[in-house]
């Protein structure tokens, strides 16, 4: 996400654009031929541009506008279709420049300026916005073939010392394609749902198992039980064993407290 001022007349492109991108205006105009045709965009107006596609900007002077893209491995068919039959230019929410203001506000903090917390902010205006136009996200579409055949192999073997280069052969594409695969298609990267499955199974064994947090650790893949407790501790707010006691002593509590009068 990112916001420019035009001083004077202005010609940007031809370019070819890469990811999805939202345009919108907040002073001034802008002439825009893309995929869509030619359009005039004033204040308050918002345009989609498409990967892949070439366009050609013409700012007035003083024209003041930002924009939001986020990364695309690849675009279904029937979502293209349907951004094709909407009518653009479109209005850009007001409510939704607050979003943009924020982003602003964290690139000026260089130091929160983290490129996950960014793109979430920009997911959160491509949502937001879709959701006005009537376009809502399909989840129970398949994942593409390789995202299954990775997410499949780091579930299935996330206790071994498997590598990102391991699971992208796997998947049969580049370790590249893959993260931008799974960030398009279940919004994480391949490292960090290994992890989290790692996670997960080691707080299964602290709930069901009396196995010691160093054997739980090595049993989910980390490499050290120091690793292993600041990760349960991140996602839970106390260190494992601290974690165990108490759900174990509110199971003896619930098990030891007297019958309910109805």
């Amino acid at each position: 996400m990112d916001e420019v001022v035009y001083r004077d007349d202005s010609v940007l492109g031809l370019r070819s654009n890469t990811n999805l991108q939202l345009v919108y205006v907040f002073e001034g105009a802008v002439e825009v031929d893309c995929w869509s045709g030619e359009h005039l965009l004033q204040a308050g107006d918002a345009i989609l541009l498409l990967p892949g596609e070439q366009e050609l900007f013409r700012f007035s002077a003083g024209t003041y506008h930002g924009w939001c893209e986020v990364v695309m491995a690849e675009l279904p068919h029937e979502t293209i279709e349907a951004y094709r039959k909407l009518n653009w230019p479109d209005r850009f929410p007001e409510r939704l420049r607050s979003l943009h203001t924020i982003a602003m506000g964290v690139m000026d903090r260089s130091v929160f300026a983290s490129g996950a917390l960014l793109a979430s902010i920009a997911q959160a205006v491509f949502h937001s916005f879709f959701r006005e136009m009537g376009l809502t996200p399909t989840h129970n579409r398949p994942l593409p073939p390789a995202v299954a055949k990775a997410k499949v192999m780091i579930e299935e073997r996330f206790a071994d010392n498997i590598k990102l280069r391991e699971i992208a052969q796997h998947a049969g594409i580049s370790a590249q394609h893959l993260g931008r695969m799974f960030r398009l298609h279940l919004k994480s990267t391949p490292n960090a749902w290994l992890w989290d499955c790692r996670v997960k199974e080691g707080i299964r064994l602290l709930e069901s198992t009396g196995l010691s947090v160093t054997e739980i650790a090595y049993r989910t893949g980390f490499q050290n039980p120091y690793h292993f407790s600041r990760l349960i501790k991140q996602r839970l707010g106390v260190p494992p064993n601290r974690y165990r006691n108490q759900l174990w002593r509110a199971t003896s509590e619930s098990k030891n407290a007297p019958p309910e009068v109805l």
